[in-house]
């Protein structure tokens, strides 16, 4: 008897090959506003990129920001003028439209879908990933997919986890139970160096001195 009935993988970098599709649809997208794809504006773009997603992860910006603020920001040091919304509806048709696969992926899936249930989860636009997925061959294979989007937040966020168990069938507490209700339950009240504390002082204070021994060789 196999030990797991469900696999769940992330899709860019797993199993999509993100970086070919990403160079061609800012490449379309480029050259529609009259701008040279270069390698050179290909790494500015990436960089302008990765900065405005690591916010996202951070909660320091939003999804809907993030869509059109980094094409306002390429564009205004390539000195070119266009509507960043504009510019970033074209980029994301273009992008959905790109549904290419890691060389051996569609193999591996095709392989494994015959002993386990696949699903895919994914930070990413629903849009584009919806778009990108209809476009993949493996797509036959996968029991479902779960989008950052349309969880109203990214992985690693606990919530897109509940999602996903949702969407397994999981109704264990464990899987519907909040950050808040996990931490109490995760928080030894018995032990000699928390007993001085509890749950509550520490989400209101943010931290909490434990009752070490003393060590003389400390000092």
């Amino acid at each position: 008897m196999k030990k797991y009935k469900t696999l769940i993988f992330d899709a860019d970098d797993t199993l999509f090959d993100f970086i070919a599709s990403e160079k061609m649809a800012l490449k379309m997208t480029l050259e529609h506003y009259g701008v040279q794809f270069t390698e050179e504006t290909y790494g500015l773009y990436r960089q302008i990129n990765n900065e405005h997603w690591n916010d996202l992860e951070l909660g320091k910006t939003t999804q809907a920001i993030l869509k059109y603020k980094r094409f306002e920001d390429l564009f205004s040091i390539l000195k070119v003028d266009a509507d960043a919304n504009a510019v970033a509806d074209q980029y994301l048709e273009n992008l959905s439209h790109q549904g290419i696969l890691i060389e051996g992926a569609h193999e591996l899936i095709e392989a494994l879908s015959k002993f386990y249930n696949i699903y895919i989860m994914t930070n990413g636009i629903t849009k584009v990933q919806t778009g990108r997925f209809q476009h993949a061959s493996i797509m036959a294979f996968i029991q479902g997919i779960v989008i950052s989007e349309e969880a109203g937040c990214n992985k690693p966020n606990t919530e897109i986890f509940r999602l996903l168990a949702k969407a397994l069938g999981f109704n264990e507490p464990c899987f519907t139970e909040s950050d808040d209700e996990l931490g109490a339950l995760a928080f030894n009240y018995q032990h000699e160096r928390t007993q001085h504390t509890n749950w509550e002082q520490l989400k209101q204070t943010g931290w909490s001195k434990l009752q070490m021994p003393e060590i003389p060789f400390a000092h």
